[in-house]
């Protein structure tokens, strides 16, 4: 709560390996092999990309 009050009107660019850490940002970039593999929001990814339902699925998170 306190990371979202202190970025509000901001930019914030975060690094994470927890999907608790970045599951509520307006926009993820999944990184692979350092290639852009896929974008979006939260929902955006489970729906479309694959290797971020497996990677969400892997940390023992249910998907919606």
């Amino acid at each position: 709560m306190i990371v979202k009050l202190a970025s509000l009107g901001k930019t914030v660019i975060s690094i994470a390996h927890r999907f608790s850490t970045i599951m509520d940002a307006k926009h993820i970039i999944l990184l692979a092999k350092g290639k852009v593999v896929a974008e979006g929001t939260h929902q955006e990814l489970l729906k479309t990309s694959e290797d971020y339902r497996k990677l969400w699925s892997d940390q023992n998170y249910e998907i919606d």
